[in-house]
């Protein structure tokens, strides 16, 4: 885990990003957590586990890769509901009985949109954006107001 602190203070010295986290996992568990560097280029705020930021696109090319694994491995199916993978109910509030597949999810098509706020930080989960009550609910922003359920593209970070 000290090789990883040094890697990540390696980037930040070469100045290939102003700043950096890393996050090792097993399961759920965190094994370890570090930050170097600062939040952007100003240079003016040190970046921390709590600092929001925006992993943008990138985020898609790790998460399609793992979900097309996973079909693979005929852990999840493409076109099923995706609800008990997340373990959540994920659901458009306006058609709540309709499922929401990987694939409507992969191509845009889940009816998923960014809202105000599309930034989480470690420790908050998913859920709290799709879920009424949720931390990052922003009153269901994240969906999109349409009459029809889905097969649109609206496109989402999330």
């Amino acid at each position: 885990m000290k090789r990883l602190a040094e890697t990540l203070g390696a980037v930040v010295a070469r100045r290939d990003a102003p700043g950096g986290a890393a996050i090792l996992f097993s399961g759920q568990d965190i094994l370890w957590s570090g930050t170097a560097g600062v939040r952007d280029a100003s240079r003016a705020s040190p970046l921390l586990l709590t600092s929001k930021a925006r992993v943008a696109s990138i985020s898609k090319v790790a998460t399609a890769l793992t979900l097309l694994k996973l079909v693979e491995a005929g852990q999840i199916d493409l076109d099923r509901d995706i609800s008990d993978a997340l373990g959540f109910h994920l659901r458009h509030p306006k058609f709540p009985k309709s499922p929401i597949t990987p694939r409507m999810i992969l191509c845009h098509t889940a009816g998923i949109r960014d809202g105000e706020n599309y930034r989480g930080v470690v420790g908050e989960t998913l859920e709290g954006f799709f879920v009424p009550g949720g931390k990052n609910w922003n009153d269901g922003k994240h969906w999109a107001d349409t009459a029809q359920p889905f097969g649109f593209f609206t496109y989402s970070n999330l």
